[in-house]
Parts: structure tokens; C-alpha cells; sequence
């Protein structure tokens, strides 16, 4: 009977084409509500900035949010880093944009394996299943690689939640990937910071 079961769990999940579609229609409609906050609300460097500061206190918790929804709804991450930076200096910004991405990565995460699930599995790919394997065989390693190219990307995010990526190994290799990118972000802001015509001219 337990021989049974275990060849049963052992055969390879079936492409779900219904939930591909869900996936897709989730997608599409993030990255337009995305693009219309960026056209009708003027998300920018500046605008971003301004609303952090202004909001006193609360401006880094709000910072923190609108970064991670941000990467949710596909709009560039190096637009909240340069915000952080600029409102908080590099140090303060620097964190705060490493927990609004955090936060960002997974609700991507979790929004694709919940329409989805682990679908990658089941694409019948030798190239594709070779690269699942090196995943599930050195998951925080995969990740960390893997971000520290891609920065924040959603695509890359769907791909890992497709995967068979434990979410724990997906945060650990995300929060240390994203450290040399941002990092990189980060010290051309600052260097930028130095010259305030050009602050003026490219975030006023």
C-alpha cells in the first residue's frame, strides 16, 4: 500500500492549462493597473520623494508599501530606490528599499503559486528540467544568482513561485541577491547626489 502511494506522489504533476490562464489574466491586469498609476498619478523619483516626506512620520511605512505593492504591479523597482535614497539619504533608503522589495518579491510570489501553483514541473523541457534541478538541489544559491541579475523582476519572481522553491528559500536568496544590485543603486544616487544641477534637472 505505502509502495503505491509513493508511486503516485513520484509521477509528474499534469500542465494545468486553466490556471496558466489565470495567471496570465493576473498578470496582464497588474501590469495595467501599474501602468495607469504611473500615468495618472506621476509615479516618479520626485513625485515618490515628495509624498515620503511629506508624510512625516509615517512617510517610511508608506515608503515601505508602495514600494512592495510597486513591484507587484510590474513598475520599476530602480524608481523606488532612487526615491528611498532621495528622501532618506543612502544609508536609511537603502534599507527601507531592501524591505519594500522583500515585501514586493513576495506577494509576487504568493499571488502566482495561489492562481498557479507549481507548474513549471510538469513542461516537459530537458533544458528546463535540468535548470528545476540545480533549483531544488541548491535552492538559496538558484535564487541569489539568479536576483542578483534580475534585481526585483517579476517575471523572475513567477518563475521561482512555478517552481518547487520552499518560500523560506526563496526569501533567504532574495534578501541576500538583492544586495549587491541595490547596493550598486544606491552609490550612483549618491554619487549623483553630488551634483546638484544634475538632481535638479533629473528629479525636479
Amino acid at each position: 500500500m505505502s509502495s503505491e502511494a509513493s508511486h503516485v506522489s513520484d509521477e509528474p504533476p499534469r500542465l494545468n492549462v486553466a490556471r496558466l490562464v489565470a495567471l496570465v489574466c493576473v498578470i496582464v491586469g497588474l501590469i495595467l493597473l501599474g501602468r495607469y498609476l504611473i500615468k495618472t498619478q506621476g509615479l516618479d523619483a520626485a513625485v515618490l520623494r515628495a509624498k515620503a516626506q511629506g508624510a512625516g512620520a509615517w512617510g517610511a511605512l508608506g515608503f515601505i508599501g508602495a514600494f512592495g505593492l510597486g513591484v507587484t504591479l510590474h513598475v520599476p523597482g530602480a524608481i523606488f530606490v532612487s526615491a528611498g535614497v532621495l528622501a532618506y539619504g543612502p544609508e536609511l533608503g537603502f534599507v527601507l528599499s531592501l524591505i519594500g522589495a522583500l515585501i514586493g518579491v513576495s506577494a509576487n510570489f504568493f499571488t502566482t503559486r495561489l492562481v498557479a501553483g507549481q507548474q513549471l514541473s510538469a513542461i516537459k523541457s530537458p533544458r528546463l528540467q535540468r535548470l528545476l534541478r540545480y533549483v531544488d538541489e541548491r535552492p538559496i544559491l538558484a535564487v541569489l544568482a539568479l536576483r542578483t541579475i534580475a534585481f526585483v523582476s517579476p517575471p523572475l519572481n513567477t518563475a521561482l513561485a512555478m517552481s518547487r522553491v520552499r518560500y523560506v528559500d526563496f526569501a533567504i536568496g532574495s534578501a541576500l541577491g538583492l544586495i549587491v544590485p541595490m547596493a550598486v543603486v544606491t552609490l550612483l544616487l549618491e554619487r549623483l547626489l553630488a551634483s546638484p544641477w544634475l538632481v535638479r534637472l533629473l528629479f525636479e
